[in-house]
């Protein structure tokens, strides 16, 4: 540590020199300084004999801190995250919790039974020495709790649902119940409270994308056992996710809006919207997620048909890559950046207009002329729009991982949430009784309790893209929901994404080719953000990737 000194003249003043010795105590405290000096002689402060770590048992409520100087010391409670909790005798240095600590109910900051605190000692001339402080408690174990008979560590291969029960013997009375009293990820981790079963809380793990507090894929949980009695036992538990070398269910992501960046209590969604740029002899390409983006003149100078937009990017070369393909609606969507106005386009395009883009995708049709219209996404509106595939509309080629169907969800509560493990999203599988209007479904979402939840939302525009089909014919998870199943064909759903001071997009949830009609994310002039009629039918969503 650096030593500095207060070497104001005594002869101007005490209390120059009192200001000085305070400002020189106040950075000693916080671990900037060693000592403070007085004003030329000895300036060192007094030497700590006490180690800056301690064990004690639970019940313990004194240690006793030594610092020796020839000047004598004072002894104060200087900082430390958990400073509050502790009082210190100025004299003897005898540190005390204010509330003797307990092993199963740690009170510490992050609840991991080890206490922060920051001690001053300093001299008679006002030389301050700073001792950080972290004090163990451990486990009292004549205080006849349950003995845990379960191993405190396991390994999972990721991508797997957490599978684990939790068992121990009460040394009192005959039934256990258990909780999730601490750790780093706490809040990561449901019990059963009678089966002891583990779970992950709305998730599965993913390796490449660790979302444990430290990101090193081992979950670090304190589970408590209380018997009939109130006798309770606390084990650390450690979860390691390893890695799946051929990742056979692979996670999708759900990309922030670019209107909605912020946190939700209690859970942050979305992954960050993170773009880079790759400059290949002047041929720019944008990387974002698992696919690549053409960044050519072309993509905004160019108009093509629906066929030439997929002979164009068949054919391409470019960037150092010739794999080159039209994306599907999925995939352009996630280019949308509802946060911009003019071109709905992050700034790292270089290229980018508010025009029409083609997608890979034709309409549905059992006659007529649907077969002869395609999908193309407006970089305008944010609208996803039929056109004649004759028509002449730009487009943008992609490569690397296709986003395509998926099954992998699993029904939760009677089938009265289902969860997607993909998403790692949970979705109420009913529909709000009565319309709403675009305030009132936000406020149902915010207000709503369900089965032990209470940090739902109304879904942002992609959350509602990830459960519409890709090129089946039904909603993806419309078989876990028969009662529900005349509302999956043509419920409106509103999101939480606003296109206007007056409009916010809706899902069309519904894939019927008998009626030429495709599952899509609408804005309609039609219906403002006050329409409360009954075909805007919704649910609400938590969960995801954290």
């Amino acid at each position: 540590m650096t030593e500095v000194q207060c070497e104001a003249d005594v002869s101007e003043g005490e209390d120059e020199m009192q200001i000085c010795k305070k400002a020189c105590s106040i950075a000693a405290a916080i671990g900037l300084l060693s000592g403070c000096g007085g004003g030329g002689g000895d300036s060192e402060g007094p030497k700590f004999a006490t180690q800056n770590h301690a064990v004690v048992q639970e019940g313990t409520q004194t240690l006793s801190v030594s610092a020796s100087d020839k000047n004598g010391v004072t002894f104060t409670v200087a900082g430390g995250a958990d400073a509050a909790l502790f009082m210190i005798d100025p004299v003897s240095g005898t540190l005390r919790f204010k509330t003797a600590p307990d092993f199963e109910n740690p009170a510490d900051s992050d609840k991991d039974g080890k206490y922060q605190v920051t001690i001053t000692a300093t001299d008679t001339k006002g030389n301050i020495s700073t001792l950080p402080l972290t004090i163990t408690v451990t486990d009292d174990l004549s205080d006849n709790g349950p003995t845990f008979t379960s191993a405190d560590h396991i390994s999972l291969r990721e991508n797997l649902p957490l599978d684990f029960t939790v068992t121990s013997d009460p040394v009192n009375g005959s039934g256990v119940a258990y909780s999730v009293s601490g750790g780093s990820d706490r809040n990561k981790v449901l019990i059963d409270p009678q089966s002891g079963k583990l779970s992950f809380n709305s998730f599965r793990p993913d390796y490449d994308y660790p979302s444990d507090a430290d990101h090193n894929n081992r979950y670090d949980v304190m589970i408590q056992a209380t018997d009939d009695q109130n006798h309770s036992s606390v084990q650390r538990m450690t979860i390691t996710v390893i890695d799946d070398p051929d990742d056979l269910v692979p996670q999708r992501h759900v990309w922030k809006t670019g209107q909605d960046d912020g946190p939700v209590p209690g859970l942050a969604f979305g992954d960050a919207r993170d773009f880079s740029m790759k400059n290949d002899n002047g041929e720019r390409v944008i990387v974002m997620g698992n696919r690549m983006w053409e960044d050519s003149p072309h993509t905004t100078e160019n108009s093509v048909t629906f066929y030439g937009a997929n002979d164009y990017c068949s054919g391409l070369n470019y960037g150092g890559y010739s794999d080159w393909r039209v994306p599907n609606r999925h995939e352009l969507a996630e280019l949308l950046n509802y946060g911009k106005s003019d071109v709905l386009m992050d700034d790292i395009f270089r290229n980018k207009s508010n025009a029409n883009y083609w997608t890979s995708q034709q309409k549905l049709s059992s006659g007529g002329n649907g077969s002869d219209l395609g999908w193309s996404i407006s970089f305008a509106d944010g609208g996803v729009h039929d056109k004649n595939k004759g028509d002449g509309y730009n487009v943008r080629c992609v490569r690397g991982k296709e986003i395509g169907n998926h099954g992998d969800f699993t029904p939760l509560f009677g089938q009265e949430i289902i969860q997607d493990n993909k998403t790692g999203i949970m979705w109420q599988n009913a529909e709000f009784m009565g319309g709403k209007s675009w305030e009132e479904a936000k406020s149902t979402c915010q207000e709503l309790e369900f089965h032990g939840y209470v940090d739902w939302r109304l879904p942002n525009v992609n959350e509602l893209r990830t459960i519409m089909p890709y090129d089946d014919n039904e909603i993806l998870f419309k078989a876990y929901s028969p009662v529900a199943e005349g509302y999956l064909d043509s419920g409106h759903n509103w999101s939480s994404t606003e296109a206007d001071a007056t409009h916010a997009y809706y899902n069309l949830n519904d894939w019927d080719e008998a009626t030429n009609r495709d599952s899509l994310v609408i804005m309609y002039e039609e219906y403002p953000k006050t329409n409360n009629s009954d075909m805007m039918l919704n649910r609400c969503v938590r969960g995801g990737h954290l």
